[in-house]
């Protein structure tokens, strides 16, 4: 069965848009709120799911495996938002720098 990513989220709801888009029926009756529990779901055996996944996060379990989503993959963009005013930081600037992941 699926798991749904919380569609109240914003990434739940993109997936779902994602799957209605590409015309893909899911039989779920599951959904959660939290990564790690989907995570813990999954490498229990319990089901499949579509989340978002996070550069920066701890590395997979061994019992899971990422793949991508379809052709061409889905991908999300983010950006930073600061006051108007305000001077871009060094600080920021090297966030900025590390999440780039145009090569």
């Amino acid at each position: 069965p699926f798991i749904w990513f919380n569609r109240k989220s914003w990434a739940g709801r993109t997936i779902e848009q994602e799957l209605n888009r590409r015309k893909i029926k899911v039989s779920a009756n599951m959904e959660i709120d939290t990564l790690e529990a989907i995570s813990s779901l999954v490498g229990a055996g319990l089901g499949v799911s579509i989340v978002p996944i996070c550069l920066g996060a701890r590395p997979l379990s061994r019992r899971l495996r990422s793949v991508p989503f379809g052709k061409p993959v889905f991908r999300r963009e983010i950006g930073a938002l600061t006051q108007a005013q305000s001077v871009v930081s060094p600080q920021l600037t090297a966030l900025l720098k590390a999440l780039d992941t145009r090569k």
